[in-house]
């Protein structure tokens, strides 16, 4: 945002022919950088020029004109049923005033409209989309993309008025469809940022970490404190980002066990069990927890579709050779007796 207020006021600059070398340096390449810097350009120069008059070719009589102006207003106000509105003004600034001081007072005008310009081009347009449990939405954000979002998800999209900020900030998980745009689209979680132009992938982020899947098109994933380059991805591949600051390189896996969410399925491909546990409890709403024995690490692949949570947990406990009981507190995953 400073940065365009600082290119705006070299471009009045150069206008007014009060540029410095190093300053048109700056700004020479700044227009160059794109068509829309030009464009912004050509609008203040137009702004300026057409507000400018001619130079006078007298001094002004100042009591006179203000003695003038103050007769306008009066009368305004007597012989019109209507309010003086600022085009009225406007006009007798730019004829009734002698030229001397109408250059002074629109120059004024021209200046202040140009501040405007740049104070409403800093304002931030937020929207924020949230999910329950057993609740799974669709939205379409101001610039185009959509977003499909999981149980107990949510995501804030923010858009600067120039369209020069796309940033999503995702607390859950979710399936993004990025509308393609020259200006970066950033998922923020409280691992990572992920970065793209415009592709389809999917963003899950719980207290375990971060973990980004690519159907198409490529990411740019990279840890919060990381300032370094981070790592891409591309179709078909997973990257993970853990707390601890590091960013597994990215593994090839299938969409239909990443995606499989969308349909209403679940799928974990060598996923361990206290992950599996945190999905269970959000897609079944209800707990799902693990005794103390240290059984979490243990990772299992498997595919429910559209099961009851007791029949998904029992094919679970075969698989690992665990147990699991109902109780006040949910459903608790646990050693065997028989091996205890």
């Amino acid at each position: 945002m400073r940065k365009m207020k600082k290119y705006r006021n070299l471009c009045i600059k150069d206008i007014t022919g009060e540029i410095s070398i190093k300053e048109k340096l700056m700004l020479d390449e700044w227009l160059a950088a794109s068509e829309e810097n030009k464009k912004v350009y050509e609008e203040i120069k137009v702004l300026w020029n057409n507000a400018v008059p001619a130079q006078p070719s007298e001094l002004p009589d100042a009591d006179l004109d203000w003695q003038n102006l103050s007769t306008v207003f009066v009368n305004g106000h007597k012989e019109k049923s209507s309010p003086l509105r600022f085009r009225d003004v406007f006009e007798y600034f730019t004829t009734g005033l002698r030229p001397a001081l109408s250059l002074a007072v629109v120059l004024l005008l021209a200046v202040t409209a140009v501040l405007i310009w740049n104070n409403n081009s800093n304002i931030d347009i937020s929207q924020k989309f949230v999910t329950g449990a057993n609740e799974k939405r669709e939205v379409k954000l101001p610039d185009g993309s959509k977003v499909m979002l999981n149980y107990n998800s949510s995501v804030e999209f923010t858009e600067s008025t120039d369209r020069q900020i796309r940033e999503a900030k995702l607390n859950g998980e979710a399936y993004f469809s990025v509308a393609k745009n020259k200006f970066p689209f950033v998922v923020a979680t409280q691992d990572a940022k992920v970065t793209v132009v415009g592709t389809k992938f999917n963003v899950w982020s719980r207290n375990e970490g971060t973990q980004v899947f690519v159907k198409e098109g490529v990411v740019n994933i990279r840890h919060n404190v990381d300032k370094g380059p981070g790592i891409n991805l591309t179709k078909g591949e997973k990257g993970v980002i853990s707390k601890n600051k590091i960013v597994n390189a990215p593994v090839k896996v299938g969409s239909d066990y990443m995606l499989s969410w969308l349909d209403g399925n679940i799928k974990f491909n060598k996923t361990p069990l206290t992950e599996i546990a945190g999905e269970l409890t959000r897609f079944y709403n209800t707990n799902v927890y693990l005794d103390s024995s240290g059984i979490g690490q243990l990772t299992l692949t498997g595919s429910f579709d559209r099961m009851p949570l007791d029949s998904v947990l029992n094919m679970m406990c075969i698989a690992l050779n665990l147990d699991y009981e109902k109780n006040a507190n949910g459903y608790l995953i646990k050693i065997k007796k028989d091996i205890q």
